[in-house]
């Protein structure tokens, strides 16, 4: 597990590493200016948005309304995660978070681009991820309401099940619709950059997918040790030198540019499946990788 200014990572390219690159995608794509900071007022809400995915329950921050990167000690979200690797249960009824345990060992693994488990055919993820990625980004745009239950959208209802009586406001626990459509938008981005990580997914090359690969049964310092940061006189350097940390940001910023003109989400989905989650096997089933 990585520590940063921005508190524990489990999952993800790490959670320096993730920042950093998705700063430089909003920054590429032309969603905010070329001086923003990771920390600044303009990136904020995108940035709660790609921590949602690891903390959906904002147990990370101190839920400041005049800071809202404001951190927290973190020490709830941490043990949170310890209770829910060890609950086998599937329900997590015994964390504060059960979304946590959801996320990162369970039914929401597509969140981090990953299979919700081992020997799940690669197709079957990639729905999931595409049903996601429909959902985030319909809120991003406008096309969904951010204060309507998502159980009104036949997508959201059939991915998310109980989950769906929430609104995107609710669950992205934001206080406008503005910062509901940033956050779903900063989830989005969090999913396509962890596909990238050697820990996520096995790609051709960092480009076509092999499979998606599983958490439950990986070894959690082994799956980390490929998230970390790596080592550089800059910034710049120790993300050119983290594995899939320079594709993941290729792909975002691509993303980035098509939500600053509202594409349509036809034009993106054909985008997404024919390019960051282009599949070499549909067939070919899920697992732990070489982590185990």
């Amino acid at each position: 597990m990585n520590s940063s200014q921005w508190g524990p990572s489990a999952l993800g390219l790490g959670t320096a590493v993730a920042t950093a690159a998705v700063l430089e995608a909003l920054i590429r794509g032309g969603a905010v200016p070329d001086s923003s900071s990771r920390r600044g007022t303009q990136v904020a809400q995108f940035m709660r948005g790609v921590f949602w995915n690891d903390d959906p329950c904002a147990e990370l921050f101190s839920e400041s309304i005049r800071n809202p990167l404001r951190p927290s000690t973190g020490l709830n979200w941490y043990f949170d995660f310890r209770k829910a690797r060890s609950d086998t249960s599937g329900k997590f009824s015994n964390l504060d978070c059960p979304l946590l345990g959801e996320s990162h060992f369970g039914r929401l693994q597509f969140l981090h681009g990953m299979a919700n488990g081992d020997d799940v055919a690669a197709e079957a993820t990639q729905e999931q991820i595409m049903a996601w990625a429909s959902i985030t980004y319909r809120v991003a745009i406008g096309g969904l309401d951010a204060r309507q239950p998502l159980s009104t959208d036949p997508v959201a209802a059939n991915l998310l099940g109980d989950l769906a009586f929430l609104s995107p406001s609710r669950l992205f626990r934001d206080a406008t619709p503005a910062e509901t459509r940033q956050r779903a938008f900063g989830s989005l981005l969090h999913m396509i950059q962890d596909s990238f990580a050697l820990g996520h997914v096995e790609r051709d090359d960092f480009g076509p997918i092999i499979r998606f690969l599983s958490y439950r049964n990986q070894n959690s310092g082994k799956h980390a040790h490929d998230d970390a940061w790596r080592k550089g006189q800059t910034e710049e350097d120790r993300i050119r030198a983290t594995p899939g940390a320079t594709e993941a940001i290729d792909a975002c910023a691509k993303i980035v540019a098509m939500y600053v003109r509202s594409a349509a989400w036809s034009e993106l989905e054909s985008h997404l499946r024919q390019g960051p989650f282009r599949l070499g096997n549909p067939n070919y089933p899920s697992g732990p990788g070489k982590f185990r």
